[in-house]
């Protein structure tokens, strides 16, 4: 993703080059066999393929075309967490073993509803859960 004007910029210009690169890629790469050819190319038109996917991102979120989402939803996120926890049918104990974290730790984020938490330590707990609910799904088919 495209953070500021500056990496936008330095998108357009590299996008540039690739097409550029692509476009002498045929002469360049006579020599080769055709599969190193084409595998070339294709990591190429993948590279311009995913700038062009970021800069129209970029610009439609800097132009109010597309709404960016809403921001409601961080309050949601201890709640969402602590429900996930529950669903699973794991204690605060079963986190924290899950998580490598002390007990206290995690009562402590719950109870103060993961204020003093940072974004990656949120992170790890959503992934620890989300990873735990998908090989429940595996398990019960």
């Amino acid at each position: 993703m495209i953070k500021n004007d500056l990496q936008y910029r330095v998108a357009k210009s590299s996008l540039k080059e690739l097409q550029a690169s692509l476009e002498k890629h045929n002469e360049l790469t006579a020599d080769q066999e055709k599969w190193v050819r084409e595998a070339h190319r294709a990591t190429i038109f993948g590279e311009i393929k995913k700038l062009k996917a970021s800069i129209r991102e970029y610009e439609r979120i800097k132009s109010g075309e597309e709404a960016p989402p809403p921001l409601d939803l961080i309050a949601e996120i201890p709640t969402m967490l602590i429900k996930r926890r529950i669903a699973l049918g794991w204690s605060q104990e079963d986190l924290a073993k899950q998580l490598g974290v002390r007990v206290q730790q995690v009562q402590n984020d719950e109870a103060t509803n993961y204020e003093s938490a940072s974004l990656s330590r949120l992170l790890r707990i959503a992934q620890t859960l989300q990873q735990a609910r998908k090989k429940r799904k595996k398990a019960t088919g």
